[in-house]
């Protein structure tokens, strides 16, 4: 008598199960870091942008009028790892009524979930000087600007830092 049984043994199956799930784990594990660069890279280019639209304010308005009727104020501070950082960021037009908040504010920084720290170097000064409420800073005829903003709810990973150099134009 012949035997002819066709099917799967038991080993065949486990064998296919644990192939499948070895599969499966390294697809998921593609996925996943996928999908954190792409998260990272999106963080990036917010900073970027909102970077990038302070000092296009500060170039439009320079084209307008002199650097010396612009302010930076800074508010809202908060200390993170040791360092000193503010929520909110105005460019502000001196020359306008202080009672008026909404004529004097050229541009403006301010997020919940970012903070930003503004240093120059200018004529006056060829260190880089921290702004802070306490030294304020009048923009000049010539400086450079450097803009560092980090991520609140993780300060250890994404920020970004952007220098830009301003001059008069005569």
């Amino acid at each position: 008598m012949v035997n002819n049984q066709r099917g799967v043994t038991l080993i065949e199956v486990l064998a296919v199960l644990i192939v499948s799930s070895i599969v499966m784990t390294v697809l998921f594990s593609i996925f996943n870091s996928y999908t954190k660069t792409s998260n990272n890279n999106q963080a990036q280019q917010m900073l970027q942008q909102e970077v990038n639209l302070f000092i296009s304010s500060i170039n439009q308005y320079q084209k307008k009028k002199d650097f010396s009727e612009l302010a930076i104020l800074l508010k809202n501070p908060e200390t993170l790892n040791g360092e000193q950082y503010f929520s909110t960021v105005e460019l502000v037009d001196k020359k306008q009524s202080e009672t008026d908040d909404a004529d004097r504010l050229i541009k403006k920084l301010s997020a919940d979930n970012y903070l930003y720290q503004l240093s120059l170097i200018n004529d006056e000064a060829s260190l880089d000087t921290l702004i802070t409420p306490a030294n304020p800073y009048f923009l000049t005829d010539s400086f450079i600007l450097n803009i560092k903003i980090i991520n609140k709810s993780n300060p250890n990973g994404n920020h970004y830092s952007a220098a830009h150099g301003f001059h008069r134009l005569d």
